[in-house]
């Protein structure tokens, strides 16, 4: 039995010390693995984007690309919000590999493109309208995205954008705009039979009133996408004009949607307006009467047709010189009914209502010159 004791001792000696040592070994191990790292993880509409280590950082990385879209903000313009349209959340969260992403991968991500912007290099002889119809881009889109354009002056190797970049997230900027613009006169008419119906004579000059607008503007990637109009304040009231009128042979407007020379809704008047295009503050030579295609376009008096085919800016049109100076022109027609030099009776049908050219749909742009400058139709209708 003594044998058996001077045995055992020294084998449970070493079994202690064996287990001494493995507690050892596990205390140094927790005392030098590394703690795990917290980050702020970017996923947007869904999908994760990196781990990084500074949320401002982040933050800053988002905003400053935003600002790339407000270059083209006016002085004056009230920027009401920029927003991604998109769903974009920072949280922080345990690095799984203890390793930050690079702001670099935002970076990368903001500046991809679904699609890349396409232009139109201009050849020899080019027009806006032969671009438009060639690419199957409406001339209202080129205008848009080309807002300095001029149409007239357009020259070989010119660059012209048809179809914008699309980023991988759009940008929605949404500012407030005031503008001053004028408010169209009525126009107060004494029967005069002694002068024919394409007579006028000004008794009382007309003035244009003028208010204030307000606008909030909707950009979507730094083009324009929405127009709404917010308050309207009255600055200066306008003075009725007094115009004798003939009462022999020429057509009038007879109230209603009824403009004598074709029937439909007034849609813009004459004088500066916000252009439908460019959102921009043009000058409107004649009045817009929307109407359904093909409704019937009356000549507004007796006269000979000076022009009858395509202008361009006017789409298919007819001007008829009805002599002492007075033109009426007659724009955006579907289809024309007369030639030129045929000579054409009041209330004949010269064409027919359409939306070719520079128009946003189908309408008739009716137009008055009076030995060469353009006057309000109203005086004339």
């Amino acid at each position: 039995m003594k044998a058996v004791m001077k045995l055992r001792k020294p084998v449970f000696g070493t079994s202690v010390a064996t287990l001494v040592l493995a507690i050892s070994s596990v205390s140094v191990m927790n005392m030098t693995a590394p703690k795990p790292l917290t980050g702020y993880q970017v996923t947007v509409d869904g999908q994760v984007w990196g781990i990084f280590e500074d949320e401002k950082m982040v933050e800053q990385t988002f905003c400053a690309y935003k600002e790339r879209f407000l270059k083209n903000v006016e002085a004056d313009d009230i920027v009401l919000n920029v927003e991604f349209d998109a769903k974009i959340e920072i949280e922080e969260v345990v690095t799984p590999t203890n390793v930050y992403n690079s702001l670099e991968v935002i970076f990368d991500q903001l500046h991809r493109k679904k699609d890349q912007a396409v232009y139109y290099t201009v050849q020899p002889g080019d027009s806006i309208w032969a671009i438009a119809a060639r690419e199957n881009v409406p001339i209202a889109t080129i205008m848009t995205y080309n807002p300095e354009l001029d149409v007239e002056k357009i020259w070989p190797n010119d660059e012209i954008m048809i179809e914008s970049e699309v980023p991988f997230i759009d940008v929605v900027v949404t500012l407030e705009t005031v503008e001053i613009e004028e408010v169209a006169y009525e126009t107060e008419f004494i029967k005069d039979n002694s002068l024919f119906r394409n007579q006028r004579v000004v008794v009382k000059p007309g003035v244009e009133g003028e208010k204030e607008v307000t606008y909030n503007i909707t950009y979507r990637n730094g083009y324009p996408d929405d127009v709404e109009i917010i308050q309207e304040v009255p600055l200066k009231e306008p003075v009725t004009s007094v115009v004798r009128i003939g009462t022999m042979a020429t057509l009038r407007r007879l109230g209603g949607n009824n403009f004598g020379v074709v029937v439909g809704r007034l849609s813009s008047g004459f004088g500066n307006r916000r252009d439908p295009f460019t959102k921009r503050i043009t000058f409107h030579n004649g009045i817009d009467i929307s109407a359904p295609r093909g409704t019937p376009i009356k000549a507004y008096t007796d006269g000979k047709v000076v022009k009858a085919g395509w202008d361009g800016m006017g789409g298919n049109m007819v001007v008829i010189d009805h002599g002492n100076g007075l033109r009426t022109e007659y724009a955006h027609m579907s289809s024309i009914g007369v030639r030129v030099g045929q000579y054409v009776s009041i209330g004949q049908t010269i064409g027919r209502v359409g939306a070719t050219g520079y128009a946003t749909g189908n309408h008739l742009h009716f137009s008055v010159r009076v030995n060469g400058k353009y006057v309000n139709p109203f005086n004339y209708i």
